[in-house]
């Protein structure tokens, strides 16, 4: 499993940035004189007043936080995009629950996982971990797959990441709901903005996405 911890790297934080007319006044002092002044140049100059600025909605930032880092002896670079899960997760308290999900490039292979606070069992031990994924995107049909169980069992990795980060929309949002070798379910839900630059990082890194 993925640590991003364990990783030497550098966060990149992605923000909206916004400017803002003189002419809007929401949420901004502006002096009296110059708001006067400025409707009076618009009273006077109709191409103005045609095109007059009014404030654009805010920008929501991206869900995905990324981090970069390197591995192995070649140095080969590595991605890291983390959708943490918002709190509470559940009432009452799961000590299991759902925390992020994880789209990442490691020695050169993309994975996807969907991470957990504690440990979700593994009781097959023939044939290794598994538990049962299912997900839907917006309003599309659920899926329900069987996903691999992390080394450290708090964890569900996809099986084929590459395909199932291309049936991301860049817009809406991802339920999903794990069963875990204790019988229990785990839900969570995850905005999907921003997940096109993912790709685009992890592509870039893979070269497979």
């Amino acid at each position: 499993m993925p640590r991003i911890g364990d990783q030497k790297h550098v966060t990149k934080s992605d923000g909206a940035i916004c400017s803002a007319h003189p002419s809007y006044t929401g949420g901004m002092r502006i002096s009296r004189d110059l708001a006067a002044l400025l409707a009076l140049s618009m009273t006077l100059d109709p191409a103005a007043a045609a095109h007059r600025v009014r404030p654009s909605p805010a920008v929501a930032p991206p869900a995905w936080r990324i981090s970069f880092g390197s591995y192995g002896v070649d140095g080969s670079r590595e991605i890291y995009a983390e959708n943490p899960v918002r709190r509470p997760l559940t009432m009452p308290p799961d000590s299991r629950a759902i925390k992020r999900l994880l789209a990442f490039c490691q020695q050169r292979k993309t994975g996807i996982s969907i991470d957990a606070d504690g440990s979700w069992g593994w009781s097959n031990w023939l044939f290794g971990p598994s538990y049962t994924v299912t997900y839907r995107v917006n309003n599309r049909p659920p899926i329900t797959e069987s996903w691999l169980g992390s080394d450290t069992l708090d964890g569900a990795l996809s099986r084929d990441a590459v395909e199932f980060l291309r049936s991301l929309p860049d817009e809406g949002w991802l339920a999903v709901s794990v069963s875990d070798d204790f019988g229990q379910e785990h839900s969570a839900a995850f905005a999907l903005r921003g997940i096109a630059k993912v790709r685009d990082l992890l592509a870039r890194a893979c070269s497979n996405v």
